[in-house]
């Protein structure tokens, strides 16, 4: 799973097991298997490839999509109940009926985000 050429094959195959991943890990039974592998590191890995190439060129619309779909991979497994996303509208969290945790953060997912979010212009 590994890229290293950002074409348009490869990126939209990437896509496609990222958007299958986002739909299993949906699903809160699968959460502890898919963090347990070494799909975090893989998709980080393509995704910060992808967001190098972004500073040479304009990103593609498959690529743009693969690295929305990576962070929604990620709001699945560390967030699953979307507790954040209610926080910021102000919507209050019962954590007293959470059932299943989150994934253990892995190592690589801190330096993604603060280190990428250069790339990507903050919009309200």
């Amino acid at each position: 799973m590994f890229l290293k050429d950002v074409s348009g094959q490869n990126v939209e195959a990437f896509t496609k097991v990222i958007k299958a991943l986002v739909i299993v890990s949906r699903n809160l039974d699968n959460i502890p298997f898919i963090a347990s592998c070494q799909l975090i590191p893989s998709c980080i890995s393509v995704s910060s490839n992808i967001l190098t190439c972004m500073m040479s060129r304009q990103l593609e619309k498959d690529e743009v999509t693969s690295i929305v779909l990576v962070c929604l991979f990620l709001e699945a497994l560390y967030d699953p109940y979307f507790s954040y996303r209610k926080s910021i509208v102000n919507e209050t969290v019962d954590t007293s009926k959470i059932k299943y945790h989150p994934a253990l953060l892995q190592a690589e997912v801190i330096p993604f985000i603060y280190g990428n979010n250069s790339f990507v212009p903050i919009t309200s």
